[in-house]
């Protein structure tokens, strides 16, 4: 199991997906404390 964290560029959210088989499935979700 591959677990991919990504920032989106133009926002605080951080959005960690789980990748499963030749699928990404949204892990969990929410707003950086920066």
């Amino acid at each position: 199991m591959e677990i991919i964290e990504t920032v989106l560029p133009d926002s605080k959210i951080v959005v960690v997906l789980k990748k499963v088989g030749e699928g990404i499935e949204l892990l969990v979700y929410g707003w950086r404390n920066v």
